[in-house]
């Protein structure tokens, strides 16, 4: 991805966009999960987990209570948030767990400051509690690497003291409980009592996951240390000594023309107009920096954007600095963000971001929290002007891609393929591949419907692997013969068949053939298929609609009818 801001404000960019902030409700976790540092999953082990039998001063003591609850001690130091205002978790075997969902909260977080009572009728059950303490114990791995806490224990008495929640929703408090060996429905997240089960005790300890305490004293403006701000300069600057200041601003020397870009990332694909400063940059003279223009939007409408420096409150568009935008080292310097100004479309190409205007604004340094720096450097950009509306290219042109999105011509025939300069429709001239059918060779992804196998001779660079795929997406009914004719990686369902070369390094897709199931169970993936005049010709994939062209002049291949059978995956 090219927006490497070490995970600081590219993320928070397509936050603010994507409106992945805030707090909502969770669902409860299964008690096989464990978290991570980043994304909840439960197929892969944390790297904290343990490593070894060894003991260590997180696992359950030898001292006994009189009702014969083994005291642990897990040291809440290293209490981590896991959801924001939500969830939290210590130590690895045991790992503790606190959560919390309380609805209605003024703070937009899942608890708020208060002393709860972990024994009262709705805590006394894992699928009701509101305020709920956990401890996961005997984590046994698997020959895959993952694995799982083979105990759980859930609260049966005690008292939970949340005493701060930071603006961050990191909190601070102390806890007391006795919990007793459960196991919970991973439907209805009802908990059982195990019967003969034991019971693990917590005398009061503190946590702290990490409140930070703001620091504004005698600041009229900037980073208050929390991710908050001390105040804003309406229509000034913040200064070194964090007074609000009239602006005194560089001006932005001469760009590129602006390109639209589109990206993919977990949040989806985001659109952008890219632009290089020309010359001299603003931060180190040998590398340049990247001005640019983002959209909260799918499709541009003519008319005037007035910019601000709300995050919480931006419209259709926003504007980005990234000063000394280093690629091949994966670094930024500095970041600008919009104080004021103004975008104008004065043309745009219908449901398309593409589009004519011009902008004028004024930028400022902020933090990774989007906090302008006290003290740090702004610049006015004005009257700038783009064109990114594409214009297609198909003077001499009977087929192949337009350069916009399109096709010139009518296109070939199915059995025939544009030439490399778009003149004429020739016949294929594919090579033959054969695919494996050894067990070693073939795989079968069941989240994806996904089944792979290799093939010979190896094609393009012979230092570097090859792989055939073939995915199901709601193919209804599965067995019978599919024709591919026709089809194309967009379509809403099908069967798509991919070669991929050279590490993926180019992509072939089906232009026509027969795929015939005989044999498939769907509770495993089990399957039996066959080929049958099967071609693929290369072709290049749009990043947000899927939609798969072919390259003129591309390569093909044909592959020997064949079938390969397929194990599937066991329960």
């Amino acid at each position: 991805m090219k927006k490497f801001l070490t995970i600081t404000v590219i993320v928070l960019s397509m936050m603010v966009f994507v409106a992945c902030g805030g707090s909502s409700k969770k669902e409860k976790i299964d008690p096989t999960d464990e978290p991570t540092s980043e994304e909840p999953t439960s197929e892969e082990p944390t790297s904290e987990e343990p490593t070894s039998d060894e003991p260590t001063s997180e696992e359950p003591t030898d001292a006994t209570d009189d009702e014969g609850c083994t005291g642990i001690s897990i040291d809440l130091n290293t209490l981590s948030m896991y959801y924001e205002g939500s969830f939290y978790y210590a130590g690895e075997d045991p790992m503790l767990y606190l959560e919390f969902y309380q609805e209605g909260n003024s703070n937009g977080f899942d608890v708020t400051e208060g002393t709860y009572d972990l024994g009262n009728e709705a805590n006394s059950n894992y699928s009701t509690c509101t305020e709920c303490v956990s401890v996961m114990s005997d984590y046994v791995e698997d020959e895959e690497g993952s694995g799982s806490y083979e105990k759980r224990f859930f609260q049966k008495s005690g008292s939970l003291t949340v005493e701060v929640i930071d603006a961050n929703g990191e909190i601070k408090g102390t806890v007391s409980a006795k919990l007793i060996e459960v196991t919970v429905n991973s439907e209805t997240y009802e908990s059982t009592p195990v019967e003969g089960g034991k019971c693990l005790k917590i005398e009061t300890a503190a946590f702290d996951s990490g409140v930070c305490i703001p620091q504004c004293d005698g600041k009229q403006c900037g980073s208050d240390g929390c991710g908050g701000t001390c105040g804003t300069c309406d229509g000034q600057a913040c200064s070194a000594d964090f007074k609000c200041v009239p602006f005194n601003c560089d001006k932005l020397g001469e760009v590129s023309e602006f390109e639209l870009v589109a990206e993919d990332s977990w949040f989806g694909t985001n659109y952008y107009y890219d632009a290089y400063t020309t010359g001299n940059g603003i931060g180190s003279a040998s590398i340049p920096d990247l001005l640019e223009i983002g959209f909260a939007v799918d499709e541009l409408k003519k008319g005037t954007i007035t910019l601000n420096s709300d995050t919480e409150n931006i419209t259709d568009a926003y504007v980005l600095l990234y000063e000394d935008y280093d690629l091949e080292n994966q670094s930024i310097g500095k970041y600008y963000f919009q104080e004021s100004g103004t975008l104008e479309f004065t043309e745009v190409k219908e449901g398309t971001l593409e589009s004519k205007g011009k902008g004028s604004f004024r930028l400022v340094e902020i933090d990774t929290d989007y906090i302008p720096v006290a003290g740090g450097k702004c610049f006015e950009v004005e009257n700038i002007t783009w064109d990114t509306i594409c214009v297609p290219q198909c003077d001499g042109k009977i087929c192949g891609d337009d350069g916009c999105g399109g096709t010139c011509g009518e296109g070939c025939g199915e059995d025939l393929t544009c030439n490399a300069a778009q003149t004429e429709c020739v016949p294929y001239e594919c090579e033959t591949i054969t695919l494996s059918n050894d067990d070693a060779d073939k795989t079968f992804n069941s989240s994806y419907k996904s089944y792979r196998t290799t093939y010979t001779p190896n094609t393009g660079d012979a230092t570097l692997d090859d792989l055939f795929s073939m995915q199901l997406f709601y193919v209804d009914p599965v067995l019978g013969e599919h024709n591919l004719a026709g089809t194309n990686y967009k379509d809403d369902a099908g069967i798509f068949i991919f070669v991929w070369e050279d590490e993926q390094a180019k992509s072939y897709f089906q232009q026509k053939g027969k795929v015939n199931i005989t044999a498939y169970d769907e509770t495993t993936g089990a399957m039996t298929v066959s080929f049958k005049d099967l071609r693929v010709e290369e072709v290049t994939i749009n990043s947000s609609t899927y939609e798969s062209k072919p390259v003129a002049g591309g390569k093909c291949y044909e592959i020997t009818d064949t079938t390969l059978t397929y194990t599937g995956e066991e329960e």
